[in-house]
């Protein structure tokens, strides 16, 4: 049976490892984990790019949460806020 150059097989090929398309290594860590956890397979991302964008928008989220609650802190010990309405606020972003 003849296949195509960019086939893979498994084993070795003339004593030379035979090597596979590339693969996204951390994309299967993430599925394994989560077919382990939940057993059922993540939403798949388009592209490595789509992927890093998502992660790099929810560092900034996080971030602008941290932001958000120093500034409340800090209204709060200046008397701008008082402590039920600095915690209110607080509680909701904690959301």
């Amino acid at each position: 049976m003849s296949y195509p150059a960019d086939f893979p097989t498994i084993g070795t090929t003339d004593n030379q490892p035979t090597s596979f398309p590339d693969i996204d290594q951390p994309g299967v860590a993430r599925a394994a984990q989560t077919i382990e956890l939940s057993g059922e397979l993540p939403p798949e991302s388009e592209t490595p790019e789509q992927d890093k964008q998502a992660r790099a928008e929810e560092s900034l989220k996080k971030e602008q949460q941290y932001v958000l609650n120093d500034l409340i802190i800090a209204l709060m010990r200046k008397g701008v806020l008082s402590e039920p309405e600095g915690k209110a606020m607080l509680r909701k972003l904690r959301r």
